[in-house]
């Protein structure tokens, strides 16, 4: 992936975004700080990629926050289309379908692992797909597993396609774990939808990686 094909595909899902040669501006309202990744070669020899946030809010003299920087720009392409398209997923299309359906009452601590199983229905989800399992002993590969970490904690674990890799994020107090979990259920499901079309036209050579997922998965 190159930083032009990135822009391409993020506008095509709706990102507003900005594309110069050496820039991709993440656009937010006026005087709002944004994300951007740019390319600064710098002292350099093949220069490098850097993402992060610039800081206009409040600022007399607006500047830019590194976050990660990157020598290849495939690499930076891959993840920088993963990190936008995450929370552009997250702030648009998962945000709506909480205000649309406020009586399963995603964002509350009333959120229950019975209305958990009514949301995937309302995002299209089954559960035959093998996204997210609530035991270890049924676990399977690429998949999510939401599960009692401790007195009322419970944490959510990503497991790769991958044998053997996984990531466990921090423990979640009670019913809250059901929220987030069902935010990954969702997105993980986008994903494999997305990795299929770009796939089929030709976008990636090869599926993501267990590291890129968890990239996008938030972890």
């Amino acid at each position: 992936m190159n930083m032009q094909q990135i822009a391409k595909l993020l506008t095509q899902e709706g990102v507003n975004l900005i594309y110069e040669p050496s820039r991709i501006r993440f656009v937010n309202g006026p005087y709002e700080n944004y994300n951007q990744m740019i390319y600064d070669n710098g002292e350099w020899k093949y220069g490098e990629w850097k993402y992060g946030i610039f800081r206009v809010e409040r600022q007399n003299s607006p500047y830019f926050k590194e976050n990660k920087c990157f020598i290849s720009e495939e690499e930076a392409a891959k993840y920088v289309f993963l990190k936008e398209l995450s929370d552009y997923y997250l702030m648009n299309k998962f945000f709506r379908i909480i205000k649309a359906h406020k009586e399963l009452g995603i964002d509350d601590l009333t959120f229950t692992e019975q209305l958990f199983l009514k949301a995937m229905k309302v995002m299209n989800i089954t559960f035959e797909e093998d996204i997210v399992f609530f035991s270890k002993e049924d676990v399977k590969r690429d998949c999510l597993l939401i599960e009692e970490a401790g007195k009322n904690e419970y944490s959510i674990t990503y497991f790769g396609r991958n044998f053997g890799y996984k990531q466990e994020g921090i423990p979640i107090y009670g019913e809250m774990a059901y929220s987030a979990g069902i935010q990954k259920v969702f997105l993980l499901h986008r994903l494999r939808v997305i990795e299929v079309d770009l796939l089929k036209n030709g976008e990636i050579k090869s599926p993501f990686s267990d590291e890129e997922v968890s990239l996008f998965l938030g972890y």
